[in-house]
């Protein structure tokens, strides 16, 4: 019984950890909501889109490449369904190779630094411009 208890425990630390790496990752994105979009930025003077996601997992301990097609060979591929906020979200613009990324919110929501002229912000993948590009979501938590 001890033994058992320990390994529940262990597991349920383990839980409550990443759950509190999502709700940062979530906080501390949302605090740039706004942030003008800087081809190459990863800094809150402006950011591009995987500056932004590199920029916010960096706050949490976590290395990533400044290059969505890079980080999108991070991390274990998940379902939709799946997703959990705090995940990476992936499109293909050009609907040819992974050229976008963003944070994952949970209720088909996510933030991004979206383009040139553009501000850091949350969008739907409802839209038929997201829903149509949408790649897929990586878990690297």
């Amino acid at each position: 019984i001890y033994i058992a208890l320990i390994l529940l425990f262990c597991a349920t630390s383990t839980l409550n950890t990443k759950n509190n790496l999502r709700q940062k990752i979530i906080t501390v994105s949302k605090k740039y909501i706004g942030t003008n979009y800087k081809y190459g930025g990863n800094t809150p003077k402006g950011f591009d889109c995987s500056g932004f996601t590199q920029y916010i997992y960096k706050q949490i301990g976590i290395q990533l490449p400044h290059n969505a097609a890079l980080q999108y060979r991070r991390g274990s591929m998940i379902s939709l369904n799946k997703a959990l906020p705090g995940d990476l979200i992936f499109f293909k613009i050009n609907f040819k190779t992974i050229s976008h990324t963003g944070i994952y919110l949970g209720n088909n929501q996510f933030i991004h630094s979206p383009r040139t002229g553009a501000k850091v912000r949350i969008e739907s993948l409802r839209i038929p411009y997201w829903k149509n590009r949408y790649a897929g979501i990586k878990k690297i938590l």
